[in-house]
């Protein structure tokens, strides 16, 4: 999953130490998800379920 590593590591690279810390937070957990579901929030465009990651994953699909 090459893509969803470039576009992660992209927003670790250029966003996360600029983000608050609950963002940071919420980057962290969203880590802890297994990689088809990273690719469908990410890539695909599928909802997280949980409201809360949703404008994280906005932001880190604009990248």
């Amino acid at each position: 999953m090459l893509e969803l590593d470039f576009v992660l590591e992209r927003y670790l690279d250029d966003h996360y130490a600029a983000a608050d810390g609950a963002e940071q937070v919420l980057f962290r957990d969203l880590l802890t998800a297994q990689d088809p579901e990273l690719q469908a929030w990410i890539l695909n465009g599928v909802a997280h379920p949980d409201e809360a990651f949703r404008p994280l994953i906005a932001r880190i699909r604009g990248i």
